[in-house]
């Protein structure tokens, strides 16, 4: 009992000081950007929060490791750690949308932005939860029953992740029915198109989720309002390019085949009995390499989706009117740096555009 103790408050103090450098970092963060140009300062805000996702994605693994405690008392406090944890995270977003407010002028208040971090934290501390619980139920399991389970897991996540932005954002049907009976017509569209709220916080995109016979497409309300109707049926025929070509279902097929070789590799190296060192640099240097390759599938299927939109309208250049107001309504640079171009799913706007005049 004693020991368990002393083990929880060790994982306390280094949660604390986890917690601690979150914060000290995003304030370390908008001390050194604060002279730099809007653009420039969320290019790098944006790199900054990719790797703040990781960090947070650590530090929820950490609490959820004390979910495998069986005392009552260590459960309780691992609840009030989630808690702590979400009232944390939210604080260092919210340091971060003051900055962005002022400079971009949002007309969000303080109150929805808290709530709409509220539930997204909520949202990413069930899935580590889930996560959690696979891997305590398949504990005696061999390993790739394990794997197998993860796998499913992701499609499942990746089906059903429609629900998950209706829960978390607020949507509506899209109006527009002459554009919905155009694309039925063009594209033989059989997804269900939603508008959601993006004005309050200047957000302008369109995605495409869900998987199968659950593919559904969202616009935000912010884009529509301020494109026209050829500019809007240009970006909805590109979204539905990635549901004509089962873009998701095959980013889910490349990651199940990364964690298929990584299962593979890892027993090999246990059947070697190959030394921690080697082996760890091996699998960051193959993790690495995953990423990037990763990110041109998913910047090839993004030029596919282009070309696939123009094939459809025959007028590229409300696309690239359509797109360059994507990245106006963002304020998101045209030029992006190497960091920024690494982590991006998307390919620079002038790549797309020049790749569209070679083409048509």
């Amino acid at each position: 009992m004693i020991a368990r103790h002393i083990e929880f408050s060790l994982k306390s103090i280094i949660e604390f000081y986890v917690f601690n450098m979150v914060i000290d970092m995003t304030g370390i963060v908008l001390f050194f950007t604060r002279k730099l140009d809007k653009e420039r300062l969320l290019s790098c805000l944006h790199i900054y929060n990719n790797i703040k996702l990781v960090i947070n994605f650590l530090l929820a693994r950490l609490v959820m490791s004390f979910f495998m405690q069986n005392n009552f008392l260590v459960v309780l406090c691992a609840i009030m750690s989630c808690v702590f944890f979400v009232l944390i995270s939210i604080f260092d977003s919210f340091l971060i949308f003051i900055k962005v407010k002022k400079l971009r002028k949002i007309s969000s208040s303080n109150i929805y932005y808290i709530w709409s971090c509220f539930k997204n934290y909520l949202l990413i501390y069930v899935v580590f939860l889930v996560f959690s619980q696979i891997r305590y139920l398949t504990n005696d399991a061999e390993d790739f029953v394990f794997f197998v389970v993860y796998m499913s897991f992701i499609w499942i996540y990746q089906f059903i992740s429609p629900y998950i932005i209706m829960g978390t954002n607020k949507v509506n049907k899209f109006a527009n029915e002459k554009v919905v009976n155009e694309l039925q017509k063009k594209c033989a569209y059989k997804y269900k198109i939603f508008c959601y709220e993006g004005k309050k916080t200047k957000a302008a995109n369109a995605i495409t989720t869900g998987m199968f016979f659950n593919r559904h497409i969202f616009v935000s309300d912010y884009f529509i309002e301020n494109a026209t109707e050829k500019e809007i049926f240009a970006i909805l025929c590109h979204e539905c390019a990635h549901n004509k070509y089962c873009d998701i279902e095959k980013r889910v097929v490349f990651i199940n085949i990364c964690m298929l070789l990584f299962f593979i590799t890892t027993c090999v190296m246990d059947y070697l009995k190959i030394k921690i060192l080697p082996g760890l640099v091996f699998i960051i240097v193959s993790f690495i390499a995953g990423i990037i390759i990763y990110r041109k599938l998913q910047r090839f299927q993004e030029y596919r989706a282009d070309k696939y939109a123009v094939h459809i309208t025959g007028d590229k250049d409300s696309l690239i009117s359509a797109l360059g107001k994507l990245y106006f309504l963002n304020d998101m640079k045209k030029k992006d740096g190497f960091v920024l171009r690494l982590l991006s799913t998307h390919p620079q706007l002038q790549k797309r555009i020049d790749r569209l005049y070679h083409d048509f």
